[in-house]
């Protein structure tokens, strides 16, 4: 399964692809910005996405979840430190397949790949 993270932490990418790899998920790529994944989306099309809110560029995360989901069908996961309710409704309303918030635990991804794969 082809998985993108969006993500521009580093440590927090490290994370996310040894937590993925221990799962077995090894066809993982990463970038920092919502425009970069939009770039990537057109010639390597994931099938789960990964995606923080606060990104590096200009667009966040919701935003870049709706543009990406206009190019390909896949579930996209915010990985986030807000709980903002406002973000969060923000967040819902782009299509969004679950909320995790950070620090995101091995159990939570488990059950996210579970729920949208089983």
């Amino acid at each position: 399964m082809n998985i993108l993270i969006v993500e521009d932490e580093a440590l927090t990418v490290m994370y996310l692809k040894m937590l993925l790899k221990q799962m077995d998920y090894t066809e993982v790529k990463s970038v920092a910005s919502g425009e970069k994944a939009l770039e990537l989306v057109d010639e390597w099309k994931p099938q789960l996405v990964f995606m923080d809110i606060q990104l590096a560029g200009k667009l966040d995360g919701i935003e870049t979840t709706v543009q990406l989901k206009q190019k390909v069908e896949c579930p996209v996961v915010y990985t986030t430190g807000y709980d903002n309710p406002e973000i969060m409704d923000r967040a819902t309303r782009s299509g969004s397949a679950a909320y995790l918030i950070k620090p995101v635990e091995r159990e939570s991804i488990r059950t996210v790949l579970q729920t949208l794969f089983a």
